[in-house]
């Protein structure tokens, strides 16, 4: 990436995009796409879960995984991209309020417009998902950007590795603060006189940690291709490791143990087969671990680097 100097009598030049950056959002999209497609050809799509082990079908199972790494990209992104922004000459109020207002449009858009497209009724439940985290998680990122980058990043960390510890407490359920709850760390779903308000299934910790990692992770991101290439296969590659050792002996960092099935395929999937709502800290890991490793890979050959 190209950070703008300012020379005597010449202009500051343009920030050079990062190829990197719009790579991953364009494969999270076209895997997003994926999904849509398996939700209108699978005729069972809402029968069971496309990852219940003991149901689904290996076919079934694969591409409704696959797009498990779509949300965490694009919640990583939103942060690295504002990492970029600030890099290429934005100071950090203009930083902070640029967020902070496309934050809160996210989620005005999510809980009005994209509620009512996707309900096709009125009046709809109120969702509040993807769009609406990654809108939370930037009006977050708008107010702790003040803060040394290397401590955003160490937050944004420690709130992924810890917040399964809340797992096996319970919590306030009912009134206020066990909505403002199950908000933050699970899901929250609003009925009246048995009609369907509110859902909102994204927990913003586990998302707005995401997003926070991925402002701290923002230098790697514009780095030498080489040593940026090294750096995310082994930081995937140890992402990976831990995920294994973590599932594998049954440890801490996702409320849903695994166990052996019928045959070695159906082992794998129940293996596989971590939580998303909320998005346990094995699921981070597999995912971002997998994309982290597999991205290098990607660039093998040096097809990319020549590109502007």
């Amino acid at each position: 990436m190209t950070v703008p100097i300012d020379t005597p009598g010449h202009a500051a030049p343009a920030a050079r995009r990062v190829d990197v950056v719009d790579l991953l959002r364009g494969l999270a999209l076209v895997l997003r796409v994926l999904e849509a497609a398996r939700q209108y050809f699978h005729g069972a799509v809402y029968e069971f879960d496309p990852l219940d082990p003991e149901r689904t079908t290996a076919a079934i199972f694969a591409t409704r995984w696959v797009t498990h790494v779509c949300a965490p990209i694009l919640a990583l992104l939103a942060g690295v991209s504002a990492y970029l922004r600030g890099a290429a000459g934005a100071g950090k109020a203009d930083l902070s309020r640029y967020l902070a207002t496309r934050g809160a449009w996210l989620v005005v858009i999510e809980i009005s417009i994209l509620t009512v497209v996707r309900n096709f009724a009125l009046p709809p439940p109120v969702l509040f998902q993807a769009l609406g985290a990654t809108g939370c998680a930037m009006l977050a990122l708008a107010l702790l950007l003040w803060l040394p980058r290397p401590l955003v990043l160490a937050l944004g960390v420690a709130a992924l590795a810890g917040h399964n510890l809340f797992d096996r407490y319970n919590w306030v359920q009912d009134g206020a603060v066990g909505a403002v709850w199950q908000l933050l760390h699970g899901y929250l779903y609003v009925q009246r006189d048995g009609q369907l308000l509110l859902v909102a299934d994204y927990a913003l910790i586990p998302w707005v940690a995401v997003t926070l990692a991925g402002y701290g992770l923002g230098p790697l991101f514009s780095a030498d291709p080489g040593k940026r290439d090294r750096a995310l296969f082994w930081l995937g590659a140890g992402m990976l490791a831990a995920f294994v050792i973590l599932r594998g002996a049954h440890l801490y960092g996702d409320p849903g143990p695994w166990s052996a099935q019928e045959d070695v395929s159906r082992t794998v999937m129940a293996f596989l087969n971590v939580e998303k709502f909320p998005p346990s800290l094995h699921y981070v890991l597999a995912t971002l671990g997998l994309i982290f490793v597999l991205t290098p890979l990607i660039y093998l050959g040096g097809v990319f680097y020549s590109m502007d």
